[in-house]
């Protein structure tokens, strides 16, 4: 398309419903990726919409032509919903991972230990987590890694601090490593839900709880997100380490259990004591 009057609602649409994940690896097809879920396709639908009606605002068009575009039904969308894995549950699935005796997707069980761990603790993707090498990290006081524009879902350097309790588990893994060799090498290739669900059966976790709920591999990435936000942080503070645009998109990765929500109530001020005790 060369002028925006060569902009239409069938065009627009077709290029949105065609869209898929960026390719990472160069010897992967893009057409093999899976495609944007029902609600990012939403988000662009949005954006190319704000445009028009920008340019229109701006005398640049005289009629809005996406005025029209249809919003894609997220309820309809066949994706995960997810769960954030309690503690008990996370320390039981890298231990399982660590004493299989079994490659799965090419890795074997203290791999995906660790890949489960950095994962839980970082909240980063599995194309994040692929791009990371020892020259990722910074270490002194207040360690951090570094996720470079490429491969960041929202194409800008995140730097993402590391928890205490990581750093000597990062320190000893890169370790081993040759120079410019990745963490997780060709990790964009392999099924990291296929590992995670091999594990978590050994580990005798649901898949699916009763609820319905997953506990695939982007849990990791809820969880890492829901204990964030029970830190007593603030919200911007929890949508930064997110690494989200939005608090309406960092509250969708927050799963406040019924054991937090009690703690959360007894600790509440009684309007009924006239002391004003809780």
């Amino acid at each position: 398309l060369r002028y925006a009057t060569d902009l239409t609602v069938s065009r627009v649409t077709t290029t949105i419903d065609g869209l898929r994940m960026l390719p990472q690896s160069p010897s992967r097809k893009p057409e093999t990726y899976p495609p944007l879920s029902l609600r990012t396709k939403n988000f662009y639908a949005k954006a190319i919409k704000q445009l028009t009606a920008w340019m229109v605002r701006e005398k640049r068009l005289e009629h809005d032509p996406l005025l029209h575009v249809p919003m894609r039904k997220v309820e309809t969308d066949i994706r995960h919903d997810r769960r954030a894995l309690t503690d008990g549950e996370f320390l039981k699935l890298v231990e399982a991972a660590r004493k299989s005796t079994k490659s799965v997707e090419g890795m074997t069980g203290p791999e995906r230990s660790f890949l489960y761990t950095m994962a839980r603790m970082t909240g980063l993707r599995p194309t994040e987590l692929a791009s990371l090498t020892a020259a990722s990290f910074v270490f002194g006081d207040d360690s951090f890694l570094i996720v470079e524009a490429g491969y960041s879902k929202h194409r800008e350097r995140d730097i993402v601090p590391l928890h205490p309790d990581l750093v000597p588990l990062v320190r000893e893994w890169i370790g081993q490593l040759h120079n410019g060799t990745p963490l997780f090498p060709f990790l964009e290739q392999r099924k990291t839900a296929k590992m995670i669900r091999f594990d978590l059966e050994a580990a005798g976790i649901p898949y699916q709880d009763t609820d319905g709920l997953y506990a695939d591999f982007h849990a990791l990435r809820h969880s890492f997100i829901t204990r964030a936000w029970e830190s007593g942080e603030s919200p911007e503070v929890v949508m930064a380490l997110a690494r989200h645009r939005s608090l309406q998109m960092t509250m969708r990765y927050t799963h406040v259990d019924r054991s937090a929500q009690v703690r959360a109530i007894k600790g509440m001020r009684s309007p009924l004591r006239k002391d004003g005790t809780s």
